[in-house]
């Protein structure tokens, strides 16, 4: 499928659009996770629903497994129907790899059917939802406290095969209640702890025999298709296709056109009869503009009249898709509206072959032709997909370039790297889109691969203008120099002034240019020129949308009145950075850390040492962002820790954050005044080892503590904060030592009772 982005026109609480959305969003709508719905002539399949309905007592997870054209989508959609419970419908797609996308879309098709935790809500409702890992654990306790039974559905499992999205699957199974149902239905059975499941006795498989059309609800279907057979014939048919429901239908058509020729024969169903038949019977029917749209618009994974119109160069397309629709099962509905369709996928394969044999190279064209309409339309996503899939490598290197920006602000780091991994495997060496991948890589803590990408953009050189109307590719470079901080900060400040000259006024990278030129002024002792730098970026972001700019603006800025002791002003400018980054759930970005760390900063100096403490739990678990792809970054945060954490009296966390800047510095070009100001820190250190009351909680272990709030076991936190299960059982035991607690469950209370966590977190279930 070709949605990776999962891209919605977002709102804002107050109810308007996020600016940055606005301009990358889908213009039009398509019903990208409606279900399949039920349609006139559909065969009740009494018994299968029957047994589907009855699933509350025999178990909480169905498995529905068999190959393409057995009626999964169909048996989902009658169950719902007939099960008084409320139900939650999800098809899963290739996007939902990306585990943003997936998230986002189980809270859609949640919402109004489970009772979620206000932050799950608030979450999906942000402009820019990324995959957090604190929203999984809260979803997971809705499921599993809500007061009534419900069903979820997952429709098309089998396009999972990211680790990371099938876990959050695993999640979701794991937590429906006793009572409620989840379903899996694909192509193949799902990648989860099935034997584990199975074991528990909580499953019920339903597969290719329970599927299987018996003697009568084959009468039904050829009936309602319009082949009246005896009943020699009937059993004939439902022998030869075993009961598969496409097979019956093809036979359905086969035999009329047979009986309109006056030569009914038998459909075998054999491979020979469902190409030859298709071609030369299902065509048949359908005269020679029919035809040509049908083969020519099977290239397109679903289709409405606007995108029809344009791809193929046509008018009229919605009313021959309606017309198309209303005769042929094969062409199925995608909502209620009669707006957008899809083919039966053996049928648009079929189609597709019959276009290559009638138009040889057309079905590429149609490819990129639908590329360049959602590229006008949006999702920018799907026109990536398009042009991956007719195998355009400049194409697809332009549009990811142009949408790289606006997507990273919006958490889909997964989908970009799998572009950018497709892109590398075809030995794409395209210098604007090279730097989007620098970008990304360095704002997600992946130095080498941040330096490889650089490296191939500087050796390419671009004609012509960029995606955001820079004249040439040196501004990027430029910019992108700036913020690798390649060759020192003096360096760096004259590369970021080139690049502000030279880069278009609308360029997203302007905000984030300026953004560091700060932390460039603040490195070079230049407090007026760094605040000043900050104030224009932090407008030019407001402006664009660009709001990790605009929060990392706001944190220099606040650091900045901390040294000349405006506490006034840095407690507002830290206020503002803080409701950004709770409105737009922006807490797990390396550009919300500065914000984060001034707040606590803030906070000890109002007396609230356990709102400093909530303000660092927040923020710390992108503290592993920051690393030698952004030294200059890196190390202003990280001091902005340490000096947190000394005003804490957390001498254990001062250090940590001390020790982390000292090894980036070790690895990095001159980064001149923040080098002096880490080693001053340091020094403070070493005067000021003594004994210091209250908790003094390391940065590793206020990562490890919100994970243990939640029904994760030290192997699954090892996971998700990339340590080992060993590590995070240590830094579980000194957790336990410094609160004065000997359990998992002590820990947590206590934590609670200090503020160090909200309250209102899950229950532990795991021991630890």
């Amino acid at each position: 499928m070709r949605d990776p982005t999962g891209e919605t026109v977002p709102r804002t609480r107050s109810g308007a659009r996020s600016p940055a959305k606005e301009k990358t969003s889908a213009s039009v709508a398509f019903p990208r996770r409606a279900p399949t719905p039920l349609r006139d002539g559909d065969v009740s399949r009494t018994s299968v629903v029957q047994r589907l309905v009855a699933s509350r007592d025999e178990g909480s997870v169905v498995v529905i497994s068999a190959p393409p054209g057995y009626g999964k989508s169909t048996i989902l959609a009658q169950w719902a129907d007939g099960d008084g419970r409320p139900f939650a419908r999800l098809p899963l797609e290739q996007a939902d790899n990306d585990p943003a996308v997936l998230l986002e879309g189980i809270v859609d098709a949640l919402t109004g059917v489970v009772p979620l935790d206000p932050v799950v809500v608030q979450w999906a409702a942000s402009p820019r939802p990324q995959f957090g890992r604190t929203v999984v654990p809260k979803l997971a306790a809705s499921l599993a406290s809500a007061p009534e039974s419900f069903v979820v559905t997952f429709d098309d499992a089998h396009c999972l095969t990211e680790p990371e999205s099938i876990g959050l699957l695993a999640r979701v199974v794991e937590h429906v209640p006793a009572g409620s149902t989840v379903a899996i239905a694909g192509r193949t059975e799902p990648a989860l702890p099935m034997a584990r499941l199975r074991a528990g006795g909580g499953v019920l498989d339903i597969g290719l025999h329970d599927l299987a059309f018996d003697f009568e609800e084959s009468r039904s279907l050829l009936l309602a298709a319009g082949a009246d057979l005896d009943d020699e014939q009937l059993e004939a048919v439902v022998r030869s296709t075993e009961g598969w429901a496409t097979g019956l239908y093809l036979a359905a058509l086969a035999h009329i056109a047979g009986a309109r020729a006056g030569v009914p024969e038998p459909f075998r169903g054999d491979d020979r009869l469902m190409g030859d038949y298709l071609r030369s019977e299902v065509l048949a029917r359908h005269d020679e503009e029919e035809v040509e749209f049908l083969t020519r618009s099977a290239s397109l994974d679903r289709m409405s009249g606007p995108l029809c119109d344009a791809v193929l160069e046509r008018s009229g397309s919605a009313e021959m898709l309606e017309r198309l629709a209303a005769g042929n099962h094969l062409i199925i509905p995608m909502d209620r509206h009669g707006e957008w369709y899809r083919y039966h996928h053996l049928f648009a394969e079929l189609l597709t072959h019959e276009l290559d044999r009638r138009q040889a190279g057309e079905h590429a064209r149609v490819l990129l032709r639908a590329s360049d309409w959602y590229e006008a339309n949006g999702p920018i996503g799907s026109a990536v997909e398009y042009a991956k899939e007719a195998g355009d490598v400049a194409r697809v290197a332009a549009l990811v370039a142009r949408a790289a920006q606006p997507l990273m602000v919006s958490g889909r780091a997964a989908t970009i790297q799998g572009w950018a991994t497709w892109l590398d495997d075809r030995g794409c060496d395209d210098a604007a889109f090279a730097v989007s991948a620098s970008w990304l890589n360095a704002l997600t803590g992946h130095p080498a691969d941040a330096a490889y990408w650089a490296e191939v953009a500087g050796r390419r050189n671009v004609a012509g203008s960029l995606p955001d109307g820079t004249e040439s590719i040196d501004a990027w470079l430029g910019a992108l120099a700036v913020a690798l901080c390649l060759h020192g900060v003096k360096q760096a400040r004259d590369d970021a002034v080139q690049a502000l000259e030279t880069l278009s006024a609308g360029s997203p990278w302007r905000p984030a240019v300026g953004a560091v030129l700060g932390l460039v002024h603040v490195a070079l002792g230049e407090p007026d020129a760094a605040d000043l730098a900050f104030r224009e970026a932090e407008d030019v972001a407001a402006a664009r949308g660009v709001i990790g700019a605009q929060i990392q603006s706001l944190g220099g800025r606040a650091s900045l009145a901390i040294d000349r002791q405006d506490w006034e002003e840095a407690s507002r400018l830290t206020h503002q950075a803080c409701a950004l980054v709770e409105e737009l759930r922006m807490e797990g970005f390396l550009t919300s850390l500065a914000a984060g760390a001034t707040a606590a900063r803030v906070a000890v100096h109002e007396g609230d040492p356990q709102r400093a403490r909530r303000c660092l739990a927040q923020v710390e678990p992108a503290r592993p962002l920051l690393s030698t792809a952004l030294p200059h970054v890196a190390v202003h945060d990280l001091t902005q820790f340490a000096k947190a954490y000394l005003a804490l009296g957390d001498l254990a966390g001062a250090e940590q954050a001390v020790d982390e800047a000292e090894v980036i510095i070790a690895r990095s070009a001159d980064l001149a005044g923040l080098a002096d100001e880490v080693a001053k820190l340091h020094d403070r250190l070493a005067t000021a080892r003594r004994e210091i009351p209250g908790v003094s909680l390391s940065p590793a272990e206020l990562r490890v503590l919100p994970l243990l709030a939640t029904h994760f076991s030290f192997r699954e936190i090892g996971e998700r904060l990339f340590v080992s299960q060993n590590t995070v059982k240590t830094q579980a035991i000194s957790i336990y030592r410094k609160l004065g607690v000997s359990s998992r469950s002590a820990a947590i209370e206590r934590a609670r009772a200090l503020e160090i966590i909200p309250a209102g977190t899950v229950e532990v279930v795991p021991p630890g």
